[in-house]
């Protein structure tokens, strides 16, 4: 593990009557080497304020866990709390608080082994891979490198050791093998050791660095009896014409184990500096990753992607603020939502970016735009 000190915040989201059972969770989460935040929020009696107070700390978070009970799922608040991440396509885990406290041990370790990435490669790409392990390690996961395993002298050991250290990424984590023609027959064993006790919940990611890795993926496919469309069991990147291997390895890992939404919120931390350091260069990596992944989920339907991209520009989360591209994404979401509803108070933020544009471009061609976008709705409700 890089960085035993890591602190790895997770937003627990609960029913205030759960609060003894949630305790629980919070205990052996901490056990982890994790952060729970347990919300209890009873002080308060301003719902506004409470709303506004839920959002920004489930903004400053990437990793959530539901703790699902019946009154968990009668509570106001945390069913307002997983609207708001669905709506803003965040990630989250349930944890059935009915189960016992060994089954839910359990549970909550499977849930900390997807937070694990092991590498796995030959002396021929150290440099490149401590380069890819340095981004990756600046968000939220740990990582096990498999490279320093080579020269230790007792083999049985050694193997019991590296099992133990592979075992949480192929749990529900991360396994990532770098293939080329310098891998020896201890990093294949691995690689199998992987592809034969990886969970469902698991990723392995293959990348291919020249012809052999190319042709050696053809016996390993053949060998683990995969098909094609199983594209669930492994990902492979094929690296052989890659002219930035850094950072193509690593947009691939991360997209591989970071969900569309959540990029957005590691945007931003690198931008302010909120629970990391501020970095320019992954700033920019997180957010467009972010933008590359809502884009294409605006184009698959999800509505709220464009949401997610107009508020972001608006505001200057993650990127500078571009009230040209903020409009153009309010616009598509408003008109994309006119089968179902009319959500004023999008309208309304909309508008208030119209203001802004109308102001700095000194016409009304934005007071216009939006005039037409408004009668479209009425149009064609």
């Amino acid at each position: 593990m890089s960085s035993t000190n890591k602190e790895i915040w997770v937003f627990l989201s609960h029913s205030h009557e759960d609060y003894n059972r949630v305790r629980k969770v919070r205990d052996i989460l901490e056990n982890q080497d994790l952060r729970p935040l347990m919300f209890f929020l009873k002080c308060l009696n301003d719902d506004d304020e409470i709303n506004d107070l839920i959002k920004r700390e489930i903004d400053a978070r990437t990793r959530f866990i539901y703790c699902k009970s019946n009154k968990a799922e009668h509570s106001k608040w945390v069913q307002k709390e997983l609207a708001y991440i669905q709506q803003n396509r965040r990630s989250y885990d349930v944890i059935d608080l009915s189960l016992s406290d060994e089954e839910l041990s359990a549970q909550l370790k499977n849930y900390a082994n997807s937070l694990h990435v092991y590498f796995n490669y030959s002396n021929q790409f150290k440099e490149q891979i401590r380069q890819v392990s340095d981004i990756i390690n600046k968000y939220d996961c740990y990582i096990h490198n498999g490279e320093l395993y080579v020269t230790s002298c007792d083999r049985g050991k050694r193997q019991q050791n590296v099992y133990g250290e592979i075992d949480p990424s192929i749990q529900r984590g991360c396994f990532i093998c770098v293939i080329d023609k310098f891998l020896g027959d201890f990093f294949l064993e691995k690689l199998n050791y992987a592809l034969e006790n990886k969970s469902k919940d698991s990723i392995i990611i293959m990348f291919l660095m020249d012809d052999y890795a190319v042709n050696h993926f053809e016996n390993i496919r053949s060998n683990n009896k995969v098909n094609n469309e199983e594209t669930s069991y492994y990902r492979v990147y094929n690296l052989t014409e890659s002219q930035d291997i850094i950072n193509d390895m690593a947009d691939y890992i991360l997209k591989s184990i970071i969900a569309s939404g959540d990029f957005l919120a590691y945007a931003v931390d690198f931008q302010q500096g909120r629970n990391r350091s501020k970095d320019n260069t992954e700033q920019q990596r997180a957010f467009d990753l972010f933008k590359e992944r809502a884009e294409r989920d605006f184009e698959y339907g999800h509505s709220y992607a464009a949401l997610a991209l107009a508020r972001a520009y608006a505001n200057g989360a993650g990127i500078e603020v571009n009230l040209e591209k903020a409009f153009f994404w309010y616009k598509e979401f408003i008109t994309d939502l006119v089968s179902s509803r009319d959500d004023s108070q999008i309208i309304e933020e909309m508008r208030k970016v119209q203001i802004l544009l109308d102001a700095r471009d000194g016409t009304n061609r934005w007071q216009k735009q939006l005039e037409y976008v408004l009668k479209w709705v009425n149009d064609n409700k």
